[in-house]
This record gives C-alpha cells, sequence and structure tokens, in this order.
C-alpha cells in the first residue's frame, strides 16, 4: 500500500506572525469571533440578542448544567424496550408473542424503507431530504456527492446515513479559527493523527468523470507515532478517500487545506459534558457560534467533572458508575423485555445500567471532560464527542454463501479472546461483555434455571392468534441444546498487559498513569476463572444457523462477514455506526440485550420449545380441521421459515448496502459537512443550487 507523503505540517504553539521558512503554516491566531450569517436564514444576528444569548448561556450553565438525575436502578428496565407480563406457571394467555409483534413491525418499517428508497430519484430529492431531516441546508459539494453515490449504487439519502451530519453538527458552534486551532493541537497527542486534503482544481475534476486514480499528493499525513502506524486507520483511510479527495471543493483558503484530526483506537476517543454538546448542537441550528471566552469557562468548570455520567443531559448521578453487576441476582419470573428500538436501547442515558455492563463505559468511569475539540473515531458510544467515521478493518471479508438447508446445527457459534476490557485490578472487568457471555455459558451451576417464554402456535408469524405460557429448564440443558461458545486465548499484551497502544495505563482522558504495571494479579484471576477452547475455522461454522456478534473494544470487525454467511445474527451493541440507520432489527439481524436475558426466549421463538415437543395447548373437546392443521404445524416444531428469511435479507444488507463503495459514500457526506465547520465563511460553504 503507498505511504502517503505529508506535504505539510503543522505545530501547535507556533508563532502566528511567523514567516513560513521552514514549509510548515502557521496556527490561526487567537482572535474574537465573527458572527457568521445562519446556514438557515442570512442575515445579521442582532448586537442585543447576542448579548442576551450570552447570558442566557451563563444562567442556563448556573441551574442546568448542575442539574444531575438519579435513574432508576435494576438491570432489563429501561427504553427502547417492549415489556411483557409473564403468564403464570402452568397457565397459557391468549396473545401475540411479543417477538412477532416486533417482527410485524419491522416489515411495515422495510416497506417505509422501500418506499423511501424509490422516492429518491434526483438531486433535488436529496436535498429536500436533507433540509426535512436536518433542518439546514445541505453543505458545498452536495450535488457532487449525490453524483458519486448515485455512479456506485450508494445509498443518496442523507436521512439514512445520519452520523455524517449529527456528529459533525456541535463543532458547527466553534468559531472556525478556533476549530481549526484545536484540531491540529490535537495531533500532537499519542495515537492521533492527522489528514491534509488537496483537492484538484474544478477543471481537473471535469476531466476525471469521478474515474480517479491513485496520486500522491493527494492525501497528506501528519503524526505517525508508533500506535498510529500499529492500527488500521492510518493505512486504510488513505486507501478509503482517494477517490474522494480530487471531488471535493477546494479550501477557501489556500493556506489552510481542509485537514481532519483521527483518533485510532477502537473504541470513543473524547468525552465532552453532555449540557455542552446539546447546546453546541442548538447553537450550530441556529447559525450561531459560541463567544469563546464563555466557552473556555465553562469548559473549565467542566474539566473537574468526571465519568460517563457527565456526558449526559442532564448528568446522571456519578455514584451509579461504582456500582457493581450481581451475577448470582436471577432475572425477573414475573415480566420479560425485548429491544423494540435498537438504536434508543444503546442510549446509556436511557439506560444507565449500560454504564456496568460495557467495559469501556466501566473503564472510563474516571475520564476528565475534555473541551470540544473535533476528532474523527472509528466507533464511540452514544453520547460521545466524537464524529463518527468508519471502520475499515476487514470489512471486506465475505464468507462462502451457504444454502439454508445446509445448515443444519441447531444452535449459535461464537469464538473470540477477552477483548473489550483490560484486565487490571482499578477495572470490574469480569462485569464486560464478553465475560458476562462466558460466565453464562460455562459457569452455570447445576441447580440454575431459566424461565423461557413460549408461544402456543409457532404457525404463521404474522398471526395474531396463539398463546403465550413459560416453561423451566435447566440452563444446563440450553446450554447444551443451543450454545457452542467458547473463548480463545489472545496474546498476554491484549488480555494482560498495557494493550497495544498503552491504552489501560492512560483511560482517564490525562497523561499515562504514574504506576502503571506491565502484569497485575487480576491477569492471573481471569485465566484461571474461565474455560479456553480451541479455535474454530470459517469452514466449521458454515452450518450453524444462528451466530453472535458481541462488542470487543468497540465495533465489531466480523459484521459484515457474519451477515454474508447466510446464518441469522444475533447482535448484541451499545455501539450505534455508520449504517444503523440502514439496518431493521427483526428483519435483517436479531437485537439482543446487552444483559443477554431474552436469549433463551429469542433461541426457543425460532427454533421452537427446548425440550423440541411443541407447546402444550388446551382443548375444550372435539378437534376441527383448522386445529389439526394448527397442531401439525406445531409439531413441526420451529419457525424455520421465518429464520431463513432474517438470514437472507442480512445477508442482503451487507452485500447491498454495506460495501466499501457505500463507506465511500458516508465519508464523502461526512468530509462536505466537516469542511462547512472548517471554513471561516460558512455560508459560502453550504449548497446553493
Amino acid at each position: 500500500m503507498t505511504d502517503y507523503i505529508p506535504l505539510r505540517q503543522y505545530t501547535a504553539g507556533q508563532d502566528p506572525e511567523a514567516e513560513e521558512a521552514d514549509g510548515r503554516l502557521p496556527l490561526p491566531s487567537p482572535r474574537r469571533r465573527r458572527r457568521p450569517k445562519s446556514l438557515r436564514n442570512p442575515g445579521v444576528i442582532a448586537g442585543g440578542v447576542a448579548v442576551i444569548f450570552t447570558l442566557f448561556l451563563i444562567l442556563s450553565y448556573s441551574t442546568t448544567g448542575d442539574e444531575q438525575r438519579i435513574p432508576d436502578d435494576g438491570l432489563g428496565s429501561g427504553k427502547g424496550l417492549m415489556e411483557v407480563e409473564l403468564p403464570a406457571p402452568g397457565k397459557t394467555i391468549r396473545a401475540q408473542h411479543p417477538i412477532a409483534q416486533l417482527m410485524e413491525q419491522a416489515e411495515e418499517k422495510a416497506v417505509e424503507m422501500r418506499d423511501l428508497r424509490e422516492s429518491i430519484r434526483t438531486l433535488e430529492d436529496a436535498v429536500t431530504n436533507y433540509k426535512e431531516t436536518f433542518g439546514l441546508d445541505p453543505p458545498e459539494g452536495f450535488d457532487r456527492w449525490f453524483k458519486f453515490t448515485t455512479s456506485i449504487s450508494s445509498t443518496p439519502i442523507p436521512s439514512l446515513i445520519p452520523e455524517a451530519h449529527l456528529s459533525v453538527l456541535p463543532y458547527l458552534s466553534l468559531p472556525a479559527h478556533l476549530l481549526r486551532t484545536r484540531a491540529l493541537e490535537l495531533q500532537q497527542d499519542k495515537g492521533v493523527f492527522g489528514m491534509t486534503f488537496h483537492p484538484a482544481s474544478d477543471a481537473d475534476k471535469e476531466e476525471l468523470k469521478l474515474e480517479v486514480v491513485e496520486a500522491d499528493g493527494l492525501i497528506g499525513i501528519n503524526n505517525t507515532d508508533f500506535m498510529v502506524s500499529y492500527m488500521s486507520p492510518r493505512w486504510d483511510y488513505p486507501d478509503l478517500l482517494k477517490e474522494i479527495v480530487p471531488l471535493l471543493p477546494t479550501a477557501q483558503q489556500p493556506e489552510w487545506p481542509l485537514q481532519m484530526t483521527m483518533c485510532v483506537r477502537d473504541g470513543g476517543c473524547r468525552l465532552s459534558s453532555g449540557w455542552l454538546m446539546e447546546e453546541s448542537r442548538k447553537l450550530a441550528r441556529d447559525g450561531r457560534e459560541w463567544d469563546v471566552d464563555l466557552l473556555e469557562q465553562l469548559e473549565e468548570e467542566y474539566s473537574t467533572r468526571r465519568g460517563w455520567s457527565q456526558t449526559c443531559n442532564p448528568a446522571l448521578d456519578e455514584a451509579f458508575e461504582s456500582a457493581q453487576v450481581d451475577f448470582n441476582s436471577s432475572s425477573s419470573t414475573s415480566t420479560k423485555s425485548f429491544i423494540s428500538d435498537h438504536l434508543q436501547s444503546m442510549d446509556f442515558c436511557e439506560n444507565p445500567d449500560l454504564l456496568r455492563l460495557n467495559g469501556e463505559l466501566i473503564m472510563e468511569s474516571d475520564h476528565i471532560m475534555r473541551p470540544l475539540s473535533p476528532i474523527l473515531a472509528v466507533s464511540r458510544p452514544p453520547c460521545s464527542a466524537d464524529m463518527l467515521g468508519t471502520p475499515t478493518r476487514a470489512v471486506r471479508d465475505q464468507a462462502p454463501t451457504t444454502p439454508w438447508s445446509e445448515k443444519t446445527l441447531h444452535k449459535v457459534v461464537w469464538r473470540g479472546t477477552l477483548t473489550g476490557a483490560f484486565h487490571r485490578d482499578r477495572y470490574d472487568w469480569r462485569a464486560s461483555q464478553r465475560h458476562r457471555l462466558s460466565h453464562l455459558v460455562g459457569n452455570t451451576t447445576e441447580e440454575a434455571e431459566a424461565v423461557v417464554l413460549l408461544g402456543r402456535s409457532v404457525g404463521d408469524v404474522s398471526s395474531s392468534g396463539g398463546g403465550l405460557e413459560v416453561g423451566t429448564w435447566k440452563e444446563n440443558d440450553l446450554i447444551e441444546k443451543w450454545m457452542n461458545v467458547g473463548l480463545v486465548k489472545g496474546s498476554d499484551n491484549d488480555q494482560c498487559g498495557p494493550g497495544p497502544t498503552d491504552e489501560a495505563c492512560r483511560l482517564d482522558g490525562g497523561p499515562q498513569y504514574p504506576e502503571c504495571p506491565e502484569y497485575e494479579p487480576s491477569c492471573d484471576q481471569m485465566l484461571s476463572e474461565y474455560a479456553w477452547v480451541g479455535e474454530m475455522s470459517l469452514e466449521e461454522t458454515l452450518p450453524y444457523r444462528y451466530r453472535l456478534d458481541v462488542d470487543g473494544y468497540g465495533w465489531s470487525s466480523r459484521w459484515q462477514k457474519l451477515l454474508s454467511t447466510n446464518s441469522v445474527v444475533l447482535k448484541s451493541t451499545i455501539y450505534p455506526e455508520w449504517w444503523t440507520a440502514q439496518s431493521i432489527p427483526w428483519y435483517h439481524y436479531i437485537p439482543l440485550k446487552y444483559d443477554y436475558t431474552d436469549l433463551w426466549d429469542v433461541l426457543a421463538f425460532l427454533d421452537g420449545a427446548p425440550d423440541g415437543a411443541s407447546s402444550s395447548s388446551t382443548s375444550t373437546g372435539s378437534s376441527s380441521k383448522e386445529e389439526e392443521e394448527e397442531k401439525k404445524r406445531a409439531a413441526e416444531g420451529t419457525r424455520e421459515g421465518v429464520a431463513e428469511e432474517i438470514a437472507k435479507r442480512g445477508m442482503g444488507l451487507a452485500k447491498e448496502n454495506l460495501r466499501w463503495e457505500d463507506m465511500q459514500s458516508y465519508m464523502f457526506l461526512l468530509l462536505l459537512e466537516y469542511r462547512r465547520a472548517w471554513s471561516d465563511d460558512r455560508e459560502a460553504a453550504t449548497y446553493r443550487p
């Protein structure tokens, strides 16, 4: 792969008036902001309004900014979930299975999405979709994005890739000179690098006609320390963006070519106050900017607060993050819940129990609040301050297509290492997502039982008939029937050391911890507590009907490959990604709760009762022909057609909407959004037909 040579190198702290004697450009000098024109309503905002607004922010900070809320405790409850009451043991209630209801709703969403895709045919349609979705005009170059996107048969619908706009939006509230200064200063940090973009001239773009060849000089790379060179974004992103850069509008200020700062971590990079982020979005939507002095004052105040709880607005009670998970507590025997809105279920501000269930959130519970600075991350939890990019590692991997008829193993298959948390004494790593999964399938006592929700009729999923009842099974029997899940030992450094990029030693957002030993006793405990199995080849896993996708340190590099296997993917995650709005839970894949308490119910719905028999049914006398047909369908035991159809749709999603080209389209729009924020004249950096 070509190594792009930096064309310009920037140095933080350089004299703003210095000559460009060494080929470097100076940072913009700090200055009072010029109030820009509104992106929606061009015009100058009256000075009196500005004064009132500044006073309003100060007053808001003194009240709303200090507000905290204490969340309701209890795992399994929260937003984005459908909760149902369970029938009493031995009783059957007449009701549709909640998963059947969720699948019906997913079918309706699929129809709406098909209608939306068919309705966006022209550039004008895409502009209207953008305005209706975000309330702003698109950025300059939007027409070029539309032409490029349609030429590669991607998705020219902004509402289906919303993070390209939403994750950049808060930074429209920073004066451009402040945004540039902060972006370039970040490139001095460990594990952060910069990309400088040098588009071709407009005349050259006409000659290229979207068939852009790689050329040295399109992208310059700044800061290639060990951590940057170790991780895939440094090498993959120039390849991802090389066809896009020549199509970007040229920089407003030739001396300030567009430059993006990127973090190479798998998860989120920076935490900022949730209140400040929301105020920034409000300003941006109104076409206004922060007063620099006020912003820096507020950021200084918030820098004393720590933890992901502070990224919520209002902030959560900080004590909630330190609570530990009780692995011996049993799930409710009176209610069950299933994910009804996967994106909302990922939001730890709405579902604060997640703060105790995810490795990144657990480890960064003491992370300081950082100033608002634009940085790109390949993935991040909700409420992170990062701009959302696209993961690149392994995304082009595809599995051979295996017909459903050849998937004879009715089990969930998964192999993975214990990523997701560092095994250090200071962290509650046992509560992390992969550790809990291993505990679920490997540390079950002989007496442990599970209550499973069953549908009395397993016929047509769209039928509103049938009934619900519960059954109780030994958890060991369920594991034996449905699970082939195991841990594979990873490298010592990844599992027990500071991590491949020394992250374990600086997870509070500050400098490296003064005492960060290479090895701690927690590692010995981890190695002895968990069962380890051998790896499986891809070919060995192809006959399995169900696959599990579980978070590691961040995004899942397996997602596209898992979908391409033509198996049903059960996905448990708190990381929304660039494609999330294009996927439909219960239609393309099965969403699993982060505590896995719905796992047995999902498998029983798809695969039939755990004992292989149809659910019991009550009879009032002689059976009618319809009742006999229903019993016959029940005896056949599974919703096999439903599972097969979900697998087929998931494979279609991977092959049609999650391609490398689709990632390029997303990044093209994000770069245009970021270019508007980078520009001094943001009105001129807005698209006008």
